[in-house]
């Protein structure tokens, strides 16, 4: 029960920051979404079985890095409001009760009810929509971090067709590839690696008989770590 241990003390207590001593910035919003959905496309493979051997490890790694990124944003010296603190707080505490319940099920060998698979999703799509409201981060993602994130979701929507967030909740996954691939074309990254997995990436991420997912996953995650040593730019 190691992992179910370690969630408790990383999901269900959630505990002020006493580093944050300014402002969220744009940056600390976009980190915090990126460890976020880092931390969903985990459970996700767990749940259907397709971590590699240091799933554990990568998955402890997420959830400590968006759980010291979210005590952050939500100190009380942070420019937030006290109601939308708590607000943001429950929500999270929500979602950590069904995820602690689904990993206790799935340690245990026994069946992922479908109403609990429904209500986690419903409550984690409702703390994800309050992370993007526009009134808590300031100025806009720049282009490599909307490219990230829209590789987070094509993976996650691959994953599981039934994930939906925003602002890509009305995509389907051709066309979020499809956007993908027209970002991708704009940024004109100089960097050999990007150019030679995208593809791949790509045509796995459009196959209909969905028989490439270690390709989705491998290089998902190897675009987004290569995007994420990228320098940052404002503009394209």
């Amino acid at each position: 029960f190691k992992l179910i241990t370690m969630f408790t003390m990383f999901m269900l207590t959630v505990t002020s920051s006493s580093q944050a001593q300014q402002s969220p910035t744009q940056a600390d919003w976009f980190s915090c979404r990126h460890s976020l959905l880092a931390t969903i496309i985990d459970f996700e493979r767990y749940r259907n079985g397709l971590g590699d051997p240091g799933l554990d490890t990568r998955l402890k790694g997420h959830l400590t890095t968006f759980r010291h990124q979210f005590d952050a944003l939500i100190a009380p010296d942070s420019s937030l409001s006290e109601p939308l603190r708590k607000q943001l707080k429950q929500q999270w505490q929500l979602v950590g009760r069904r995820l602690g319940a689904w990993l206790v099920t799935l340690q245990q060998g026994g069946f992922i009810d479908q109403e609990i698979t429904y209500q986690y999703q419903e409550q984690m799509t409702e703390f994800w929509k309050q992370l993007n409201s526009p009134t808590l981060s300031p100025g806009q993602t720049t282009p490599i971090q909307r490219l990230i994130l829209l590789l987070q979701q094509s993976n996650l929507r691959y994953l599981d067709p039934s994930w939906r967030l925003a602002p890509y909740n009305n995509l389907d996954l051709t066309a979020l590839t499809t956007l993908t691939d027209r970002e991708l074309a704009k940024s004109d990254l100089n960097d050999k690696n990007i150019q030679r997995k995208w593809p791949l990436l790509r045509q796995a991420l459009l196959r209909e008989d969905r028989s490439m997912g270690f390709i989705v996953n491998r290089y998902s995650n190897d675009l987004v770590d290569q995007l994420l040593r990228q320098p940052d730019t404002t503009a394209f």
